[in-house]
């Protein structure tokens, strides 16, 4: 049973009463002095025989008490925590934003000063699609038929030659780059003023098209618009030479270029709005 039975009770009962009743005959008749003194000295022998519980639950209430308090300290060092990591990622956002700022204002920089350094009339656009696809290479501008973009014009940046304008629509223009296997682009070599033609590849690379055996063609040469033919104006770089081969075979030599443009990374264009 969880509770003592009536007799076990009344037993405990009799017990206390018997012990405190020998206690109080004890200090009555063992204890020499005033009513006042018994009282002292009864209340210092109490203190002393409850002095041990004293200390232990006083011990109890302040481990409780720092316990709690820790807990509470910590508590707030976890929100200050999660405060601060807030803030760090934050600033490191606004950080990263001001980086891209920063240099998207230097490549403008270097747009206008090109565009400035150029004598024709030329109209900044921005590249907003490109072509995924491995048979066709093309991006997509944000200018139109209603900015004065026709089919066929010439599009530049400050690396070099681009593409051409293929088609316009009302949401923007689609161009065909330099180094799509479908292009044709007529050109010179710097150093040597020998006219070539430069076509784009499957891979995406750049090479000489119908290029004559004992063509005055060099490893590192660079090749550039030749402005015949009424589209690109003369003197953009269109790619450097990285490898000529004979073949014995043939009357035709074999050349090819690394593209002076890095078509992966354009963002701003220039379409050159003289007649096609």
């Amino acid at each position: 049973m969880l509770f003592p039975s009536v007799n076990k009770q009344k037993s405990w009962l009799f017990f206390i009463l018997t012990i405190l009743t020998s206690l109080s005959l004890y200090f009555h008749f063992s204890f020499q002095g005033t009513l006042d003194e018994r009282g002292v000295w009864i209340d210092r022998s109490i203190s002393q025989v409850l002095s041990p519980f004293q200390s232990i639950f006083r011990g109890a209430t302040e481990w409780t008490s720092t316990s709690t308090s820790r807990i509470s300290e910590l508590w707030t060092a976890q929100e200050e925590n999660l405060s601060l990591k807030a803030r760090m990622t934050e600033q490191s956002l606004l950080l990263q934003k001001l980086g891209e700022i920063e240099r998207e204002n230097l490549r403008l920089k270097s747009l206008l000063k090109f565009k400035d350094e150029r004598p024709i009339k030329m109209r900044a656009a921005r590249v907003i699609a490109r072509d995924v696809s491995l048979f066709f290479r093309t991006i997509d501008i944000d200018l139109n038929a209603a900015d004065g973009v026709q089919r066929g014009m010439a599009v530049v940046s400050a690396e070099g030659a681009v593409g051409r304008i293929l088609r316009t629509s009302s949401s923007g223009s689609t161009v065909l780059l330099v180094n799509d296997v479908n292009s044709r682009l007529d050109g010179v070599i710097q150093r040597s003023r020998s006219q070539v033609i430069v076509g784009g590849s499957v891979a995406g690379d750049l090479n000489l098209q119908l290029l004559p055996r004992r063509s005055d063609v060099q490893v590192g040469d660079v090749v550039v618009t030749a402005g015949t033919g009424g589209l690109f104006p003369q003197g953009f770089k269109i790619g450097t030479m990285t490898k000529v081969e004979e073949n014995v075979h043939s009357v035709l030599e074999e050349a090819s270029l690394e593209p002076a443009v890095q078509f992966g990374s354009l963002e701003e264009v220039f379409v050159v709005l003289n007649e096609p």
